[in-house]
């Protein structure tokens, strides 16, 4: 691996904090504030530095199989289901 390259896992790490985080930025500005905080806060778990550090200090390692599984049925969730999709959806349908 070449320096200065990025690996797949990190790419996806931060792929997937960057929805959650934009997830929860929305649901501050058009839903609730808690979810919005919530969903900031679950994004940090996917930063590649916040995860070594916390399994550093706690000594509780989670797998990223584990991790990405639970990412994927998050956004699922929120996508299909949640406050925020069917904001979207009504305005899209009256624009």
């Amino acid at each position: 691996m070449k320096t200065g390259s990025i690996s797949l896992w990190s790419f996806s790490s931060f792929l997937f904090f960057g929805f959650f985080l934009l997830i929860g930025l929305l649901n501050v500005w058009y839903v609730s504030v808690l979810f919005g905080v919530l969903y900031m806060l679950f994004a940090l778990v996917y930063l590649p530095g916040f995860d070594t550090a916390v399994s550093r200090i706690l000594h509780l390692n989670v797998p990223r199989g584990l991790k990405y599984l639970v990412a994927l049925l998050v956004l699922w969730g929120t996508l299909a289901v949640g406050d925020l999709m069917e904001l979207f959806e009504t305005w899209m349908l009256h624009s």
